[in-house]
């Protein structure tokens, strides 16, 4: 392991409060620095009621640069902070893991590094549609584009 520096990527789901799971919530209330990348600014805004000293990733986007760029410099700045011994929690809309190329580039930068780096699982775009829709997925088979 190199270091105390640790990532942890999160989801904060679709809805503010209803959909972040409770290990979600443990991790932005323990972790040293917590960062937010999230469409919404009432996402943002919820979560920093949450806890006063969240970062927005808000002015990466507003660069308008390509999304690969974009994601660069997010996965930077997470570990940045990785690397300098602190414990960092990012959080991302819907599931980190889903249409998320920050986080899971940003979890395999840090673990090629040495670092401590998971992904908690997280209610997604997919899974509000399909509550929505009233569908079974397996029923049928889905097939997403």
């Amino acid at each position: 392991m190199n270091g105390s520096g640790s990532l942890v990527c999160i989801g904060l789901g679709i809805s503010p409060g209803a959909h972040l799971t409770p290990a979600a919530k443990r991790h932005i209330e323990r972790c040293d620095v917590v960062f937010v990348d999230v469409p919404l600014r009432q996402l943002e805004s919820w979560l920093k009621r949450t806890r006063n000293d969240v970062r927005s990733l808000r002015f990466v986007r507003a660069e308008h640069k390509p999304r690969l760029e974009i994601d660069r410099r997010i996965v930077e700045i997470l570990l940045a902070e990785v690397r300098g011994g602190k414990s960092v929690c990012g959080v991302f809309y819907g599931h980190p893991g889903a249409f998320g190329g920050p986080a899971h580039i940003a979890l395999q930068s840090a673990r090629s590094e040495g670092f401590s780096a998971h992904m908690e699982p997280a209610v997604s775009a997919a899974d509000c549609l399909y509550a929505d829709l009233g569908i079974d997925p397996s029923k049928y088979a889905c097939q997403h584009y």
